[in-house]
Parts: C-alpha cells; sequence; structure tokens
C-alpha cells in the first residue's frame, strides 16, 4: 500500500489539494467525493478530480469545493488492505 493512502487514512479520509496529483497518479481510478458549497455532492475519479474543481469553479464563481474525501465504503476497504500489509 502506497504511503499517499495511509497519509489520506490517518487523516479520516480527508485528501488535501496537495496529495491530489499524487493520488492521481497512483490510483487515478480511486473514487473521491467532491462536497460542493451549493451543488450536491459528485463522486469522481482521483484523476479527474483537479479538472472538475478548476472546471465548477470557473463557470460559477459561488460555488467552490469544500471538502474531498474517500467515501466511508472505500475507507473501510483501504483500512482493511492496510492491516493485512
Amino acid at each position: 500500500m502506497t504511503n499517499i493512502l495511509k497519509e489520506i487514512v490517518s487523516n479520516h479520509g480527508y485528501v488535501t489539494k496537495n496529495q491530489l496529483p499524487e493520488l492521481a497518479q497512483k490510483h487515478p481510478s480511486l473514487p473521491l467525493v467532491i462536497k460542493w458549497s451549493c451543488a450536491p455532492r459528485g463522486i469522481y475519479e482521483a484523476r479527474d478530480v483537479e479538472a472538475k474543481i478548476k472546471m465548477v469553479e470557473s463557470r460559477d464563481k459561488n460555488e467552490y469545493a469544500r471538502e474531498v474525501f474517500i467515501s466511508a465504503n472505500q475507507l473501510d476497504t483501504i483500512r482493511e488492505t492496510l492491516v493485512q500489509d
């Protein structure tokens, strides 16, 4: 298991802006949740998150990404895998 996933698990599944590029590179298909300021939450693959945030924020100046995180089910699966390693 990669260090980036260990960092995210230790942060209770929350992904920082600085972690996104490495996560997108090492785990591009990992589903991440974006919690928006106004719009409903959306689930996107890690490789698409940065572009999606930039696109949405450029279209609507009142919209922004509040949080990016791994869903609880996915986080549990990653934790189980970390315990086995």
